[in-house]
């Protein structure tokens, strides 16, 4: 008969050990889904959800639980013309909040960059993105990046004036970083 009672205590603890195990095993299981949910959905940038070319620069944020984003866009603008010896009329903008190219003769391949800096002690993750009709002429010497705490970085963007016309369109800066330092680590798997 003692050995049935030391059984009999024996298995409901057994019993509530494995169901202790299984409730802490289901808990990691849902924090785990919380975070990549918390990284991977939200906050989100689509490219095509604003169909209006922006005027001005303008910056926008989105707070996430774990990551923010930020979204710098700046208009483009560019007209292109036939080269006239008689009328030379050619016009670079050197606002440096505008991307405007000005007035540039066919078949010239004009530069200019895009000064990122980061002031901050967080890293983050960008992605360029580009809209509008003049984006078949623009390229990029890169269109992700990381940006490391206190660090700048310059962008190269480069029209190539291949066709006549007058041409506008946005350049969208998306930065996405971490509320946290605790969550720095976990920025060097993302992509934006």
């Amino acid at each position: 008969m003692v050995y049935a009672f030391n059984s009999f205590i024996y298995c409901p603890y057994n019993i509530l050990e494995n169901m202790k195990e299984k409730k802490i095993f289901e808990f990691k299981v849902i924090v785990v889904l919380f975070i990549i949910s918390s990284i991977f959905i939200y906050p989100t940038y689509n490219p095509n959800f604003n169909k209006q070319i922006a005027k001005n620069q303008t910056v926008t944020s989105y707070r996430g639980l774990l990551f923010n984003l930020i979204v710098f866009r700046y208009p483009l603008k560019a007209n292109i013309t036939e080269l006239n010896e008689s009328k030379l009329l050619i016009g670079i903008s050197t606002d440096p909040f505008d991307l405007n190219f000005g007035t540039i003769p066919k078949g010239l391949i004009v530069r200019k960059y895009l000064k990122i800096s980061n002031n901050d002690e967080i890293p983050g993750i960008g992605r360029i993105y580009i809209k509008g009709n003049i984006s078949k002429l623009v390229s990029f010497s890169s269109t992700s990046l990381k940006i490391n705490a206190f660090e700048t970085k310059e962008i190269e963007v480069k029209l190539n004036a291949t066709d006549i016309g007058f041409y506008n369109g946005e350049i969208d800066l998306v930065i996405k970083k971490p509320s946290t330092k605790l969550l720095i680590p976990i920025l060097q798997i993302m992509k934006l």
